[in-house]
């Protein structure tokens, strides 16, 4: 009777032995989850950082390119007013000329 209860113990204590090697294999199974649900969030956010990167840089270069576009559109409206300016006053000069012409005709 004494070995079968010694038997019956050593039984029961390899069952609670191996079912605490199990817990803790079901725990670090769930650490390891874990640490692979952060890495995968921390990759995400990492990549969700990047495209926010490229969108500012595209949205930026845009920005640049329009600015280029409207400063070069006023430029060239700049120098056809000067142009304009230029033969406007070529031609009073001109107008002046032959006013003086005519007044040292007479």
């Amino acid at each position: 009777r004494q070995r079968t209860v010694a038997f019956k113990g050593r039984f029961v204590d390899s069952l609670v032995k191996g079912r605490m090697q199990s817990r803790r294999s079901v725990e670090q199974q769930a650490q390891i989850e874990d640490l692979l649900a952060r890495l995968s969030n921390v990759h995400h956010d990492r990549d969700l950082r990047r495209d926010e990167i490229e969108r500012e840089t595209r949205r930026t270069q845009s920005d640049n390119d329009m600015e280029r576009a409207a400063m070069a559109d006023a430029l060239s409206k700049r120098d056809a007013k000067t142009a304009a300016s230029l033969a406007r006053r070529d031609s009073l000069e001109l107008e002046l000329a032959e006013a003086r012409a005519a007044l040292v005709k007479q």
